[in-house]
């Protein structure tokens, strides 16, 4: 029975693949995210998309470098 005991506690102590686990969680939780709010993001994505479009097909561009109040 000690001899389990010991096994179980070295068990606990070993900290070997500790940073690969916090990754798989990590990776995980942002995985569980993007499934939540699914639909929010696509939206978001499309209406990026949608805008880019949108002004490539506008090439007048009015930038006014160099302009100041009261100039």
């Amino acid at each position: 029975m000690r001899g389990t005991v010991e096994i179980i506690r070295a068990f606990w102590r070993d900290e070997r693949g500790v940073e690969t686990l916090e990754a798989v969680i990590l990776m995980i939780a942002i995985i569980a995210i993007g499934f939540a709010f699914k639909n929010t993001l696509t939206n978001w994505f499309h209406g990026l998309l949608g805008n880019i479009g949108r002004d490539i097909g506008d090439p007048v561009v009015d930038v006014n470098v160099g302009t100041f109040p009261g100039n």
